[in-house]
């Protein structure tokens, strides 16, 4: 009896190594969550020499091995021997940080050993020190590994992938994520370097928080604006700059609505979260990829607010009337004209400047005419915005020079169009943002881009130069007739254009007819042939010479080739313009 139960143990020993010979590292590490027992099978004789083998042991020793007196040992002995091999394989550039305390095995401790070990990997067997979700969702304080180095390789020890569990959420959220993502791409975009792996890897680790360990959002720090339970929607206070930011945030608003409580939802029965701390966890999960100073929430008071989320016409006249005095701007009145957001940091860069507060009351004509009677209001509540961004006058200016006539043309308010210009609105005033690449637009450009035949013909008989052009040599005719940056006006019918072109002298794009499409293929600007397709632009117009947007990028050569493009670009872009 003896001898057999030997044998069978010798037999189970057999199996165990066969089957362990089965799986090769990546596997052992793909797989550990099905066999501990068997992963670290495959890793231990690898962890001596290759760090990444060694990482991947000790999650398995800490995890999901079984905790006994062997496995403590055996990832104590781990812990000392890797670091001590690391540390000795090269001298630390001065003010590298020192090597972690192998003997402390805390939780803290051991994150500093796995950021340690995962920072200065070389793992002959190509093993990346990177965390698996099922490992996160088994501990998700594991996600802390990713809060520390600012120099490290954006994403080197969380799985952005998540490829072994399930990330998928409820359809609303997803479609909520996506509209948020375009967002996020475009504010982090003009970024490279150091900035631009942070930036990748603050957002993996958003990514991770919500669809793996949502649990943990609950124990974030505090944002700019939000405390442990914000009660705001994502953008909400950035809505407050201008009719611009409104009018895209109510796009996102509209997708928030049904998303929060599909979220709230996924998170009760998905994770167990009880409810009140489900629906917490899903509104901070919706806020993360707002990105930074747009986290802050608004105040919720004064004029600008009010104006912006439809007030009564009235209740806005009594507050204004009791913010006067003797007709006198007064500086206790600066409720009526705050900003309603905090600062981040103080660095205002991370949310925005603020449009005139007349440019945002031009939507509402009885708000604007009320503004516009009353004569300027209180100084602007913060020093550092100097442009009169609080003040009520017909020709104030944001940032790029953009004046509310602009505004009002832009969104075909033509009520205002008239109130402002009584009120001595400028028609030939002009933008003065040389970082545009359409520079110099004036009222009248913004109005024959977008807005109704009324709205034209009211700023053209208030002397609006017809001939102004911008910087790139297009006139309001060029974008009245669709060869502009937006392309063509779809408030206008082709009769409406024809008729409203009369009243237009040729511009010199208009004599050879050469569109901003063309101008950009011929340019070999991906980013912007793009820009101006997915705006409308029709990649079928001819120039005079009969040429089209895609002859432009071809440079006409008899070949075909593309100028100045990757191949990619050049299949992509000829795709768009169409083939000829």
């Amino acid at each position: 009896m003896r001898v057999a139960w030997i044998v069978a143990l010798a037999l189970v020993a057999l199996t165990a190594d066969a089957r362990s010979a089965e799986w090769n590292p990546d596997e052992a590490v793909a797989r550990l969550h099905e066999d501990p027992g068997r992963a670290a099978a495959v890793l231990r004789p690898l962890a001596a020499a290759d760090d990444g083998a060694a990482f991947h042991l000790m999650v398995l020793l800490h995890g999901w091995l079984p905790q006994t007196p062997q496995t403590a040992a055996e990832l104590r002995t781990l812990v000392t021997a890797t670091v001590e091999r690391i540390a000795g394989r090269s001298k630390a550039p001065p003010g590298d940080p020192a090597p972690p305390d192998a003997s402390d095995l805390t939780m803290p401790g051991l994150l500093a050993v796995l950021r340690y070990v995962g920072t200065h990997a070389e793992s002959p067997s190509g093993l990346w020190p990177a965390l698996s979700c099922r490992t996160l969702r088994r501990n998700p304080t594991y996600i802390e590994i990713e809060t520390n180095p600012t120099d490290a390789p954006a994403g080197f020890l969380l799985d952005p992938d998540c490829d072994d569990f399930d990330t998928a959420l409820p359809p609303a959220a997803e479609a909520y994520f996506a509209k948020l993502a375009e967002r996020l791409d475009a504010v982090i975009t003009p970024y490279s370097g150091t900035s631009a792996r942070a930036f990748a890897r603050t957002e993996q680790v958003h990514r991770l928080l919500i669809r793996v360990v949502p649990q943990r959002l609950l124990a974030q720090p505090s944002r700019a604006g939000y405390d442990a339970r914000p009660t705001h929607r994502p953008l909400e206070a950035w809505s407050m700059l201008s009719l611009a930011n409104r009018r895209k945030f109510e796009e996102y608003a509209a997708l928030y609505a049904p998303a929060l409580p599909a979220l709230a939802a996924h998170y009760r029965t998905r994770f167990g979260l009880p409810a009140e701390e489900a629906l917490a966890a899903a509104r901070i999960a919706m806020l993360l990829p707002a990105y930074e100073g747009h986290w802050a929430a608004p105040d919720r008071q004064g004029l600008r607010y009010m104006i912006l989320e439809g007030a009564p016409a009235a209740e806005i006249a009594a507050l204004i009337d009791a913010a006067l005095i003797d007709g006198t701007p007064s500086r206790d009145a600066v409720p009526m004209t705050r900003l309603g957001m905090a600062t981040y940091g103080g660095a205002w860069h991370h949310v925005g400047d603020p449009d005139p507060l007349i440019s945002v009351a031009v939507h509402r004509p009885e708000v604007l005419r009320l503004l516009l009677d009353r004569g300027p209001l209180a100084p602007p509540y913060l020093d550092e915005l100097r442009r009169g961004d609080q003040t009520v006058d017909a020709n104030a200016r944001t940032r790029i020079g953009k004046t509310p006539l602009m505004v009002a043309a832009e969104i075909d308010r033509l009520e205002s169009v008239r109130i402002l210009l009584d009120h001595g609105a400028d028609p030939n005033a002009a933008l003065d943002a040389p970082e545009l690449r359409h520079d110099r637009r004036t009222a009248l450009h913004y109005a024959a881009a977008g807005a109704s035949a009324p709205v034209i013909e009211a700023l053209l008989d208030a002397g609006a130069d017809p001939a102004a052009a911008d910087t790139r040599g297009f006139s309001a005719v060029d974008y009245l007739q669709g060869r502009g940056p937006t392309g063509s006006n779809p408030k206008l019918t082709a009769a409406e254009v024809e008729r409203l072109s009369g009243r237009f002298p040729p511009s010199r794009h208009s004599t050879d007819r050469r569109s901003a499409l063309m101008l950009a293929a011929a340019e070999a600007e991906p980013w912007k042939i793009d820009e101006l397709l997915d705006a409308g632009a029709d990649p079928s117009l001819r120039d005079a010479a009969g040429l089209t947007a895609l002859d432009h990028l071809r440079g006409r050569r008899p070949d075909g080739e593309v100028r100045q493009l990757w191949p990619e670009d050049t299949r992509r872009l000829s795709e768009r313009l169409g083939t000829r």
